[in-house]
């Protein structure tokens, strides 16, 4: 058989930090000086022939760089070495030597071996299998590369971004110099009439000519080069307000102020993909779209949004906020900017945690995995939430084939309860994931958020292959009790359930001691039966004012809309989104801070005045006393924990009167089946009879001995009969739980119709799913009309009559606390309860709604004055910072101005919103600007002398020794130094 041997030639590739050398084998074979052979798929190499071969690829590299440019050979000379790297397989496609292993010269191959191996459709196993075995029988020493878990575009992109880090430095400072250093070398020389996408270096060394894509248009421009000595071109190309979309030496270029109008439009319009706006500068400039310009433009603005985290990072440096938890500590100044002389709240700060499953990201199993790690303040690590990844257990039940085995996996929040809940069971199945899917289709499945009650972010964690586990409220709650004061106050879903959850988690003691406090939101407290409303309502706990705690659910509304950004994305890319967008979001949250207190407290001014007329008109004979509206909480919280479960003897009852009722129509059946077998007269009809008689009055027994044990266990000495009283009772209460079946059907209706019709009205709701949820719907009502129906045919039925509803009344239900009532009704009669009591359940809520609004305000007043006197310090950060960069860092000076100026925008809209507040009727706050708490240290030795001295009085102190003196006059220097005063 005869082979054909394809050689292709060496080509040199400049640019890369390990070596220039990449050899190209051919489609079949390649022959190496002595003629051995060489595979694409496995390559053995001969080794006497490495150094010839390596020696030739180097003279050729040589020659081919001699002939470049100067600016690119010295460029070239300052990425790469003058020597090469010591081992050629290292220079081959970048590959590491250690993948790379030597064949052993024993290895013997057998017609075992040649027979079991199979033929691919290219062909020539057995030719490079006798070939292999021929050259080491001849004592040639061979080595096989293997390739290891690193791909090959791995190695490109760590590469790319390793020629990146090198400059980016130096572009930085450039980018300063460019936006904040005054007048500039920015020559262009003349507009190009060549629109060729590859760089062309002019012959003058100050001259060169790149391809310019942008919102201007799509040309080549003759650039001059900076004379101040840039290494990069980037760097020349920043100095003329340009970015390089490739690091060495870039083909195409992109404008600053392009840059930075896709980055205002991104943070404005999340869902404004790259895509979408390469097309935008495509249209523009008149040529046909191509994915390489998405992909050009990605580079380099992910290079533009890197040198501007790192001018933020510098001017939070020079501000005193570069500390690891500052963001945290001081994200809301409403909630965290505490001041000396204002009163105690509790709880002190107010905000929610939940999970959404929007920003999930697909598993791309055909790219290579992204090793590319964004650092960002808002993300906890993985790390950190795996450490409470084995707090809550669950068993499950997983089928295997045709065997059912039982496995211990990952609890969510609730499987910390040992307790059933039922409104967390209707959550449960309301908002069930398909886990499956998730598991085998994205990597991160969404995000478990926190958040001040002003919508401001507190942090985020990536829910990883799963859906909402136990580990991700837990591991917020560690890093919420670490950074935030004590007494918090958080809304969840299911808190009710988590209580209990985190009571019992390594969290529990630190938990207490903090006074850490879970609420339900308002809207999901619908979901809640009244006895978990009673404890766990957002409304009904003291403290939280008119919140509702649903801020998650505001917030969720609006990050939705990235997620089709995000679902295909990098791991590195879908974090700098989120990052962007939630950093404009805090923005955008602290601009109308001022704006959400205005209207709060407006609401609650309403909320009193419109409250105590109506409760008035509910209790017009009589003033009822604050004491009497918590008493009857307080009742209606103890009569329904005691019947939070049926009695254990009326549900034996009802067995034995059960098994009564299946004993006598056994009798029935057996004294028939008797009667039909003695008038029998057909032989076989008689034998099939006998046969009936005999299992009836089988069955009879079994029936009677089951009775006996029942009246033994009751301690029943007669038994009942159809006649006795008791037994009248039972079927009274047998048809009250038949009434009660009947409410339970139609609350799950209506629970679940809840829910369709909320996520109906959610934000980014796609069109299909909207359809499938409103015929959801329908059927829904439908089915509730049925179960209306049912209900109103046992309600009249019962003893006393019980009133019927409407259709009307059952769409107006808006909590599962109205049902509650009907259930405990069905049971006994309550209606002669006071608590229970239309106009007196009625009168309580409108009180409780005054008391809300009353905490409201008091929230209000301490949460306006804080961010005046918020606005007052920053005012004064910015004076002195400025004052002190202006002889020390002009470039710096100039970037913190900026920033100054736009906070002074945006703080005078505060301004202005807080003056209204001051102005409003029944306004009750402090007009006047505080003092943070830690600029007054309390407690100082010598303070109490300091202030005499300053006030003009004398000092009688009597000093025992010159030394007690002496230090003295040290403690009062020291308490002077940190005391301030203020004019009055």
């Amino acid at each position: 058989m005869s082979s054909r041997n394809t050689v292709t030639h060496g080509k040199v590739r400049t640019g890369s930090n390990q070596g220039v050398v990449a050899v190209q084998l051919g489609r079949r074979h390649r022959d190496i000086e002595d003629g051995s052979v060489g595979r694409v798929g496995k390559r053995f190499i001969k080794g006497n022939g490495l150094l010839d071969e390596r020696q030739k690829v180097i003279e050729f590299r040589r020659a081919e760089i001699a002939k470049l440019p100067p600016e690119t050979c010295r460029l070239t000379q300052y990425m790469h070495n003058s020597e090469l790297p010591c081992s050629f397989e290292s220079d081959i496609h970048g590959l590491d030597s250690d993948d790379w292993e030597d064949i052993s010269h024993d290895q013997e191959f057998t017609v075992a071996q040649l027979q079991g191996l199979e033929l691919s459709h290219e062909g020539g196993e057995f030719e490079h299998l006798f070939s292999n075995w021929k050259n080491v029988a001849k004592g040639h020493h061979h080595r096989k590369y293997t390739p290891s878990n690193t791909t090959h575009s791995q190695i490109q992109a760590s590469k790319h971004r390793q020629d990146w880090e090198i400059q980016l430095p130096l572009l930085f400072e450039a980018y300063m110099e460019f936006k904040y250093g005054g007048d500039r070398i920015m020559t262009d020389i003349s507009d190009a009439s060549d629109t060729a996408g590859d760089i062309r270096m002019e012959q003058a060394q100050d001259e060169f000519t790149i391809t310019v894509f942008g919102l201007e248009g799509y040309a080549a421009r003759t650039l001059a080069h900076d004379k101040r000595g840039h290494t990069f071109l980037n760097q020349t190309l920043i100095s003329h307000g340009f970015l390089g979309a490739s690091p060495i030496i870039p083909s195409l270029a992109f404008s600053l102020k392009d840059l930075e109008i896709y980055r205002r439009c991104r943070l404005r319009c999340p869902q404004f993909s790259l895509q979408q706006w390469v097309k935008v500068m495509c249209d523009l400039s008149n040529i046909n779209y191509k994915p390489i310009y998405r992909t050009r433009f990605s580079d380099a603005f992910d290079i533009y949004l890197e040198l501007h985290r790192r001018m933020e990072k510098l001017m939070n440096e020079s501000l005193g906020r570069d500390t690891p938890d500052w963001r945290i500590k001081h994200s809301c100044p409403a909630c965290l900017y505490q001041l000396a002389d204002e009163p105690a709240l509790s709880p002190s700060i107010i905000g929610a945690v939940d999970g959404n499953n929007s920003l999930k990201r697909f598993i791309n199993k055909t790219a290579a995995e992204d090793t590319l790690a964004f650092e960002s303040d808002y993300f906890l690590s993985r790390d950190f939430v795996n450490q409470f990844a084995g707090e809550v257990k669950v068993i499950r039940r997983r089928r295997k084939g045709d065997k059912v085995q039982e496995v211990h996996e990952e609890g969510d929040p609730t499987d910390g309860d040992p307790t059933i809940v039922v409104c967390t069971d209707r959550c449960k199945v309301a908002n069930a994931d398909k886990t499956n899917v998730l598991l085998t289709s994205f990597d991160e499945t969404g995000i478990f958020i926190g958040a001040c009650r002003h919508g401001i972010i507190w942090i985020i964690s990536d829910m990883v292959k799963s859906g909402e586990l136990a580990k991700y409220p837990l591991a917020t709650c560690a890093y919420l009790l670490k950074h935030l004061p004590h007494d918090i106050g958080i809304g969840y879903d299911i808190g009710c359930s988590f209580t209990t959850t985190l009571a019992n988690s390594s969290l529990g003691v630190k938990a207490r001691e903090n006074s850490l406090k879970f609420v339900v939101p308002a809207f999901h407290g619908h979901a809640h039966n009244r006895s978990c409303q009673l404890s766990y309502h957002v409304g009904m706990c003291k403290g939280f004012g008119l919140e509702d705690c649903e801020v998650c659910e505001r917030v969720f509304s609006g990050s939705n809309k990235i997620a089709c950004c995000t679902r295909h994305s990098t791991i590195y890319h879908r974090k700098q989104f989120i990052d962007m967008y939630f950093h404009q979001w805090d923005l955008d949250k602290y601009e109308n801070l001022a704006t959400f207190l205005l209207n709060n407290y407006q609401q609650a001014l309403k909320i009193i005045s419109e409250m105590t007329m109506r409760q008035k008109m509910l209790t017009p004979e009589q003033v009822i006393p604050d004491t009497q509206f918590m008493k009857w909480l307080d009742e209606e919280r103890a009569y329904l924990k005691s019947k939070a479960s049926e009695p254990e003897k009326d549900i034996l009852s009802i067995e034995y009167v059960t098994l009564l009722q299946a004993y006598d129509s056994a009798r029935m059946v057996a004294d028939q089946a008797g009667k039909m077998e003695r008038e029998a007269k057909q032989p076989a009809a008689k034998i099939r009879l006998i046969r009936i008689v005999r299992e009836a009055w089988e069955a009879v027994l079994v029936l009677q001995k089951e009775v006996q044990n029942m009246e033994e266990h009751l301690d029943i000495s007669e038994r009942w009969t159809i006649t006795s009283a008791q037994y009248q009772d039972v079927l009274k209460y047998m048809d009250q739980r038949e009434f009660q079946l009947a409410i339970d059907k139609l609350e799950g209706l209506v629970v679940q119709r809840l829910f369709e019709l909320t996520k109906a009205n959610v934000s980014e709701t796609g069109y299909k799913m909207r359809v499938q949820i409103a015929k959801a719907i329908k059927t829904r009502s439908k089915a509730i009309q049925w179960a209306l129906i049912t209900y109103n045919d046992l309600a009249v039925k019962m003893i006393p009559p019980h009133p019927k509803l409407t259709w009307a009344e059952i769409v107006e239900y808006s909590t599962i606390a109205e049902f509650e009532l009907l259930r405990i009704g069905a049971r006994e009669d309550i209606r002669n309860l006071e608590w229970a009591k239309a106009y007196n359940h009625e009168a309580t809520r409108c009180h409780l709604k005054i008391l809300r609004a009353k905490e409201e305000i008091q929230r209000l007043d301490i949460e306006v004055r804080r961010l005046a006197t918020w606005i007052d310090d920053e005012i004064g950060l910015f004076s002195s910072t400025l004052k002190q960069l202006k002889h020390t860092d002009i470039l710096l000076f100039g970037a913190v101005k900026e920033r100054a100026l736009q906070q002074e925008r945006v703080n005078n809209h505060i301004r202005l919103t807080l003056h209204k507040i001051y102005m409003l009727e029944g306004f009750s706050g402090n007009a006047e600007i505080g003092r943070k708490v830690d600029k007054l240290v309390l407690c100082i030795p010598g303070q109490e002398l300091c202030t005499r001295m300053v006030e003009g009085e004398k000092s009688d102190c009597d000093y025992s020794s010159e030394d007690e003196e002496l230090q003295h006059v040290d403690q009062l220097y020291k308490a002077m130094a940190q005391i301030t005063l203020q004019d009055k």
